[in-house]
């Protein structure tokens, strides 16, 4: 299964440093504005909408917590959400006019333009709820937990159907990749697929129960999940590091030498004896990573503040970036629809950068920590959580 990775030469490496604090300070994106809020409002974590024209998210103001929907065109507040949750909680869209927000122990639905919730949901707090995601070609919600199988929600709200896995394993993240027909989870130290193929709508009725629980779902690789990109459906994860041991098979691990990234695709009939599509030796641990649109590069930010930029196909190291002195790089983003890199510092300063050769040819003022981008890139939103304006920027 796939091939062994190789590395490129030292001649397709570029190292590069950040320019000075004057340099392109005008790029391709003009300020439009801010999302609008009341005076003393604070703003939490922010999400897209599917089509990329509106932003959901937590305010908070007079010691409450709210939600609100902004539109992208011009920053108007929309709707207001009545009852939200603390402001990390995380708010996204469904299909049509409703949205939801969740934290640890529940979730909450509302039809905008906005008002009190349409559903609040309380979930059994010992199994603390991970990720929300909205599945649009079935209408349901998937919800994962510390504990338990994953469950399968109508577009109300109640549970139709449960996803059996490893329940006593917390599951972290999922993602619907190629086109909604394979479902991926990220649970502790191993990765889980499962095909999405045949299965009911809505989930209202029994059938829907017997569908999901008879749902073909397959185990391994059995490492840490790192990364996942929709488009394509390759994943990359975190082997276990014994150099003592790389290499050698040990039941399902093999592990190597320093700390690397493996790339996997198509992995329903996994063995531990396959190979990934490749294998990126990064040297330090990882605390980021990312996937280009549709798999073809891969971007990962180390603990000692490194960015390095990866070709999938052939395992070769495009870009590497060495912070500033004193500073040190806590992200790095592909810009949908460019050839672009958005790299924000340890000490928060943030830039636009070619792939090619790392020129800057933009920088961002504070506060940037928080950023979204439009599927086309032709919009980026920059905020803090509970600090400072949050930003519209278009190119």
């Amino acid at each position: 299964m796939g091939r062994a990775w190789r590395r490129a030469g030292i001649a397709g490496l570029a190292l590069l440093a950040l320019a000075g604090p004057g340099a392109a300070q005008q790029g391709p994106w003009r300020l439009l504005g801010h999302l609008q809020l009341a005076p003393g409002e604070e703003i939490g974590a922010l999400s897209l909408s599917p089509g990329g024209d509106r932003v959901a998210g937590t305010v908070m103001g007079g010691g409450a917590f709210t939600g609100g929907v902004w539109r992208l065109a011009d920053g108007k507040r929309e709707a207001r959400l009545e009852g939200g949750f603390p402001l990390y909680a995380l708010f996204r869209f469904l299909e049509g006019s409703r949205v939801f927000s969740f934290d640890r122990e529940g979730l909450r639905l509302w039809d905008l333009p906005g008002g009190p919730p349409v559903a609040d949901l309380r979930f059994d707090a010992d199994l603390r709820v991970n990720d929300v995601i909205h599945d649009p070609d079935r209408g349901t919600l998937l919800v994962a937990q510390d504990l338990g199988p994953l469950l399968v929600l109508d577009r109300d709200g109640r549970v139709g159907g449960r996803i059996e896995t490893d329940a006593m394993r917390p599951h972290r993240q999922i993602w619907l990749v190629e086109g909604g027909t394979r479902l991926v989870v990220d649970s502790e130290a191993f990765t889980l697929t499962a095909r999405m193929e045949g299965l009911p709508q809505g989930c209202a009725d029994p059938a829907c129960e017997a569908a999901y629980a008879a749902l073909p779902g397959a185990y391994g690789p059995y490492e840490e999940l790192a990364a996942v990109d929709p488009q394509s459906g390759r994943f990359a994860t975190l082997p276990p590091v014994d150099p003592a041991r790389a290499g050698q098979q040990d039941g399902v691990f093999r592990p190597v030498a320093m700390p690397s990234l493996r790339i996997w695709l198509g992995v329903e009939d996994w063995a531990p004896a396959d190979l990934p599509l490749a294998e990126l030796p990064l040297g330090e641990a990882p605390v980021r990573v990312e996937f280009s649109a549709g798999g073809a590069l891969l971007l990962a930010v180390t603990t000692g503040g490194e960015v390095t930029l990866w070709d999938v196909a052939s395992g070769g190291q495009r870009l590497a970036m060495r912070h500033p002195p004193g500073d040190w790089y806590a992200e790095a983003r592909f810009i949908p629809g460019s050839k672009l890199l958005f790299l924000r510092t340890g000490l928060g300063r943030a830039f636009a950068l070619q792939i090619g050769d790392g020129a800057v040819v933009q920088e961002f003022p504070e506060p940037n920590t928080e950023v979204l981008f439009t599927p086309d890139g032709r919009t980026i939103i920059t905020a803090q959580l509970g600090a400072g304006p949050a930003r519209l920027w278009q190119r």
